[in-house]
């Protein structure tokens, strides 16, 4: 696995010299690791390198480590695993390099840099070798701190686009990196057609559903203790987690709670939707969101929401008429709310509806390619 290139994904066989796109040709993506294509960025990143291959622009990724995803050739195109373990080695630097000169053969103008070591080290050599880098940023930084914003306000004079995946994100990035705000842009995340494809009304009466994995980011403590104040007044309602990682400590909560018979801990899957369909309620509590798949894929579905406050959700969920708002850590809100929709079948059928119609409208794969591109030839001076 240490071989440069890896198996082209087998609907993608075209030489990347065949693109027959006349205004937008080749884009190369850097990132530092890509686990699946089942997670939030990785989910992105693939719908975009599957819409690109689609209006035949050629695309290349770079790894800076492999994964089994990567070394199974499954990922729409090649990928370069760069073996790049430690930020800031020579090797590092040396690598990256080799990479910059290989695009610049390979007649790569515009490389698209995804997560955090990747951003921080590669910008400097890529514009150095005359490489145009465009950042993602996805989160409200919580990854900040004075070291790194010191190297990324440095990278910012080097940077050519960042696309943010919300007006609160581009906030807070321009806010904390100094990048200059006319090279900032908003893409929305955008959901396959297969997510959007109808409204969902089978569900389980009283079940309230979150799809996330388990980090103490995501608070999902704090649902398991609405869940004991739902309960007093609809005794037989329940929460499903959907995601990955330990879920003994909550587990211990909800027993503590009186609630551990009423909540189901069923681990990551691969069809998420199978899950959101039987939701009647669907809630997300978490501390801090760029633009959450998960509330999309809800939404998508047709389920009201009730969610946390925080970053991009105001921009998905308008409050009191596809979900509510409630802030951060406030548990009585949040099971007040919830309460008002297992209660009221009218209100949420139609908040599920505005819900639906809003992201079919808004949020669609084909929307966030177009939107990516009309940047990259805003980048590249492509009219």
């Amino acid at each position: 696995m240490h071989a440069c290139f890896l198996a082209v994904h087998k609907r993608r066989k075209t030489s990347c010299m065949e693109t027959t796109d006349r205004l937008m040709k080749k884009v190369f993506f850097l990132m530092d690791y890509f686990g699946n294509p089942y997670a939030g960025t990785e989910g992105q990143l693939y719908a975009l390198a599957s819409g690109l291959n689609d209006r035949n622009v050629c695309i290349e990724l770079a790894v800076f480590r492999s994964s089994k995803y990567v070394d199974s050739g499954l990922f729409p195109c090649r990928v370069k695993v760069l073996n790049i373990t430690r930020m800031f080695h020579f090797m590092t630097f040396f690598r990256l390099i080799k990479l910059a000169l290989y695009c610049r053969r390979e007649k790569y103008e515009l490389v698209h840099i995804f997560f955090n070591d990747a951003s921080v080290v590669a910008p400097m050599i890529l514009r150095l070798f005359g490489l145009k880098p465009v950042v993602s940023r996805r989160d409200m930084g919580y990854w900040y701190n004075d070291k790194l914003l010191k190297i990324l306000r440095w990278n910012a004079r080097f940077l050519q686009g960042c696309i943010c995946n919300s007006h609160a994100v581009k906030k807070i990035t321009i806010e904390k990196e100094h990048i200059a705000e006319q090279r900032v842009h908003v893409v929305y995340n955008g959901l396959p057609y297969d997510k959007t494809s109808g409204l969902s009304t089978d569900y389980c009466m009283n079940q309230i559903g979150l799809v996330a994995n388990i980090r103490k980011i995501k608070r999902i403590e704090d649902l398991i203790k609405a869940l004991k104040l739902v309960r007093e007044e609809v005794p037989d309602a329940t929460v499903v987690v959907v995601g990955e990682g330990e879920a003994e400590q909550l587990m211990a909560l909800a027993e503590k709670y009186g609630v551990r018979d009423a909540v189901d801990f069923v681990g990551a899957q691969t069809d998420v939707s199978s899950f959101i369909r039987k939701f009647h309620v669907a809630a997300l509590c978490s501390e801090t969101e760029g633009l959450s798949n998960a509330i999309m894929e809800y939404m998508a579905h047709g389920k009201p929401v009730v969610c946390s406050d925080v970053g991009g959700n105001p921009e998905l969920v308008t409050h009191g008429k596809s979900g509510y708002l409630y802030p951060v850590g406030d548990v009585a809100s949040l099971a007040e709310n919830i309460l008002l929709l297992l209660q009221d079948a009218e209100r949420t059928e139609a908040f599920g509806r505005s819900g639906y119609e809003r992201i079919i409208s808004q949020f669609t794969l084909e929307n966030m390619v177009d939107n990516t591109m009309t940047v990259y030839r805003n980048v590249l001076n492509i009219p």
